[in-house]
């Protein structure tokens, strides 16, 4: 009988994952059994959501003995939202007979976290392990098109589910054993570890399998999903919805607002009556929470995201939630489209049939302005749907995309019942009085200077430095005068609370504690420079460089990135692996406290946008600049450059790998030689090596050969910050010729030589860069027509996206010709309807009649009198 059983063919993984799931359920007591079926049962009927998630996390939180303490629950939110998309797929995934299977697993994940790893007195370690898990996880954001594309698949990711589910067993059988027991069984690092490694394999083949699906002919997925899915209707629905909220946006919100989640937990909003009016108020309303820098705006509001999907959860109907947070490190964040159309995709996550949005998506071409935004919610919400919106740092982003942004929410509050929620700094008083002008039936409350969290906070610090050992102190009353000095000085502000407590921990005596007690900065700015002038002295050679690189990134680079950034020495393109920093983390130190490294991605930021505003002198308490934006930028411009010309990755290129998406020729480092005239080149070369500070070894960089290479095979580890330098490299190429100041660039010849030599994608820099520079000066129509000219000869072979940025459209903001560009998505434009357009334009202005003919001779193709260009 044995024999006969080892040579029976092994269960399928599908059969397997339903063994475990079963056996799970079996060491469940009965009462815990009979809640098994019933949310199993639940979850099968109506498949969990990215809202189930945050309801979960906030769950977790939110229990009582979790009161005061560091949020963990978002730690394991990536973790989540994979269970949760296999889980939603349903009878789509695993055949209607097996739905349960799916609804399964995240019952079991679901009563695993909330029944044992919340109540744990230290969830540190189990909650550290699902976040490396969901950061390592495979995609599942396509999966319902591709699953039944692959039986390989479907086994690969049912191997990974049955590992999944033994954690949780196995947790959960620790949880049931005596402390003693516990304490001796309890999973260990070892096991742990073994856990991660298979997970991480199975992502591994899961992510290689999804990639060669989705490579496939698109025609054969269509017709091989028609036959595949519960039905021809239910595949175009999931096919639509995904193409609607990825056509909206693909920006990462949610990690935001995880890392300043877990910054701690709070309720005292809840105590304001202006909160409580904001969530019963019929109609459309504001809510602003003002605030001084350091008092923890971010936190109340990520605690109010937490709060408000609990509290749609008892509504009927259920409204939607959406939020977003910039970050002063993501420039892209800061951005009006990025906010608002980040918002619209999750307020659109929530409808579950998105075909009719999709029909606007194909009659308005790949972007989509704040009109077609609006008009996809149109299409599938009821006017006067309710919803809510929570949002942070307003007051970070520039003066014209936060006027930008407010137009449209009140767009959307005229659409749709819209309960916006936003803080301000107390100093914002221009963003708050516009607000408050335009937006409808707006509360403030502000957060209290004496708030009582503040204590708390004090307390759990103090207590996590002295176990981990951070603190030391010989007299333990010295721990209560440390309360009652930061109690007093704090004002309300969290971070001069932090960053203190991380100063006394470097203190050698008790009586160094005693003396920097006695001795607190008053503000922000004076605990900066405190903290900068004592860390200077450990590593002064690198603590500039490290911060003008952090300043000037587009978005925070990790440790491995940053580590080679310093390594490089600018204008020598020779690669020395012995130049490169051994222990980064050791060399940030001379930052102190100021820099950190964040534990999900080991991103490397400032402590706070404040801190940024500190070293470039623009916050008001700022007496001095320690260095310019221009220094940053000129800084890591010059670091890329070099960077992307080392010989080495000349001889690590895989042959047969694809090239990279964007066009050759961006980059400037072939900018005189190629691009520009030969009369021109000396002088523009004098000063663009000049705004550099660069040596001679400028000229022999060749960055366009760079462009042009294939993905790499064995270097995407060892050469980290590659990846951010191509990803970037076009905005430091344009930033860095604003720093240049090349005047001769406007010359006319200039750009029709450069149009000659092929270099399409520099020419579009020199004319957004024409357009910033000559926005709002009286020889605007001159410019412009010259401009416009070489665009128009472009129109049959240029690609519109690269001419989507604002200052280009600046250039062609009279109503007629913007219109005639925009009228046909393939730019096949009646070169004669544009150029009719324009002549009645230039007659129309008010230039002298000499410049009028001129401009009409030259839109009929006729030739140019030379002295035009020249004057």
């Amino acid at each position: 009988m044995t024999l006969a059983i080892s040579r029976a063919a092994p269960l399928k993984p599908e059969i397997r994952l339903a063994q475990a799931i079963s056996e799970f359920q079996a060491h469940l007591p009965a009462a815990q059994k009979a809640i098994f079926d019933e949310t199993r049962c639940l979850t099968a009927k109506a498949p969990p959501s990215m809202h189930s998630v945050m309801v979960m996390t906030a769950e977790f939180d939110g229990r009582p003995e979790r009161a005061g303490l560091r949020s963990f629950g978002t730690r394991m939110v990536k973790f989540l939202g994979l269970v949760q998309r296999f889980a939603s797929l349903g009878d789509i995934l695993v055949g209607a007979s097996q739905n349960l299977i799916a609804a399964g697993v995240w019952t079991v994940v679901r009563l695993t976290l909330m029944g044992v790893v919340s109540v744990v007195a230290s969830p540190d370690h189990l909650t550290a392990f699902f976040m490396r898990i969901g950061h390592t996880a495979p995609c599942f954001e396509e999966l319902g098109l591709l699953y039944n594309r692959s039986k390989a698949l479907q086994n690969h990711i049912a191997e990974y589910f049955i590992i999944v589910v033994q954690v949780c067993h196995k947790l959960y059988k620790s949880s049931r054993m005596s402390t003693l027991r516990q304490m001796a069984s309890s999973l260990c690092d070892s096991d742990l570890s073994s856990y991660e490694r298979q997970l991480n394999d199975w992502a591994q083949t899961i992510k290689t399998n999804i990639s060669l699906l989705a490579s496939q002919d698109q025609v054969s997925s269509r017709n091989l999903l028609s036959g595949l899915s519960k039905s021809q209707s239910e595949s175009r629905r999931r096919k639509a919805k995904s193409r609607v909220l990825n056509s909206c946006s693909k920006y990462d919100f949610q990690t935001s607002w995880t890392k300043i989640r877990k910054s701690g937990t709070t309720s005292l909003f809840t105590q304001a009556p202006e909160y409580t009016q904001w969530q019963a108020h019929a109609g459309s309303c504001t809510l602003i929470c003002k605030g001084q820098l350091g008092a923890g705006k971010s936190v109340w509001l990520a605690n109010m995201v937490d709060h408000v999907n609990l509290h749609v959860q008892q509504l009927k109907p259920r409204c939607s939630v959406a939020y977003f947070f910039c970050r002063h490190d993501i420039a892209e964040s800061l951005e009006s489209g990025t906010i608002f159309s980040s918002l619209v995709r999750q307020l659109l996550a929530d409808v579950p049939d998105l075909t009719k949005a999709e029909e606007i998506i194909d009659q308005s071409g790949p972007v989509l302005g704040s009109h077609k935004l609006l008009a996809l919610l149109k299409s599938v919400c009821r006017h006067g749907t309710r919803v809510f919106v929570v949002l942070d740092g307003l007051d970070e982003c520039e003066k014209e995309q936060q006027y930008s942004l407010i137009e449209c929410l009140l767009r959307l509050g005229r659409q749709l019942d819209l309960h916006l929620c936003l803080s301000l700094r107390s100093e914002a008083n221009n963003i708050l009085n516009c607000v408050k002008r335009r937006l409808p039936w707006n509360l403030v409350v502000e957060l209290p200077k004496n708030n009582p969290d503040i204590d708390i906070f004090i307390a759990q610090q103090l207590r996590q430095h002295q176990i981990s050992g951070n603190l030391a102190v010989r007299d333990q009353a010295l721990l209560a005068e440390i309360e009652d000095a930061l109690s007093k000085g704090a004002q309300g502000m969290f971070l001069w609370v932090a960053l203190q407590l991380e100063s006394l921990c470097e203190a050698q005596t008790d009586q160094d504690i005693n003396d920097a007690l006695a001795n607190l900065p008053r503000d922000l700015p004076e605990t900066y420079h405190r903290i900068m002038q004592k860390a200077q002295n450990k590593t002064v050679d690198y603590q500039e460089r490290i911060l003008k690189l952090v300043v000037a990134a587009q978005e925070p680079l990790t440790l491995g990135q940053l580590r080679e950034a310093l390594s490089v020495v600018i204008g020598d393109v020779s690669w020395d692996p012995s130049r490169v920093i051994n222990d980064i983390k050791k060399t940030l130190a001379c930052c102190g406290s100021l820099v950190i490294v964040d534990e999900d991605d080991l991103g490397v930021r400032l402590v706070h946008g404040s801190f940024k505003q500190f070293l470039l002198g623009q916050s008001q308490e700022s007496s001095s600049t320690v260095f310019t934006v221009k220094d940053a930028h000129d800084m890591m411009a010059r670091t890329i450059l070099t960077y992307l010309n080392y010989p080495i990755f000349e001889t690590q290129i895989s042959p047969t790998a694809p090239r990279p998406s964007f066009q050759a020729n961006t980059i400037v480092s072939n900018l005189i030689d190629e691009s520009l005239p030969r009369f021109l080149g000396q002088p523009v070369k004098r000063n663009l090596t000049k705004a550099m500070g660069q040596s001679s070894k400028l000229h022999d960089f060749d960055i366009n050969k760079v462009l042009h290479r294939g993905s790499r095979t064995s270097m995407d580890h060892d050469f980290e910050l590659q990846s951010y330098a191509k990803r970037h490299v076009n905005k430091h190429v344009e930033l860095l010729l604003d720093l240049a100041h090349v005047n001769e660039v406007y010359d006319f010849r200039v750009l029709a030589e450069t149009k000659a030599r092929g270099n399409d994608t520099l020419l579009a820099l020199l004319l957004l860069r024409g357009a910033k520079e000559w926005r709002g000066s009286c020889w605007r129509p001159m410019m412009t027509l010259w401009q416009v000219q070489i665009a128009r000869n472009l129109a049959l072979e240029w690609r519109f996206d690269l001419f989507d940025d604002v200052d280009f459209m600046f250039l062609f903001d009279f109503p007629a010709v913007w219109e005639v560009w925009c009228s046909d998505q393939e730019m096949t434009i009646s070169l004669s309807t544009f150029r009719d357009a324009y002549i009645q334009i230039i007659r129309s202005s008010n230039c002298d009649t000499h410049l009028k003919m001129e401009y009409t001779r030259l839109m009929m193709g006729q030739p140019l009198r030379e002295r035009v260009w020249i004057d």
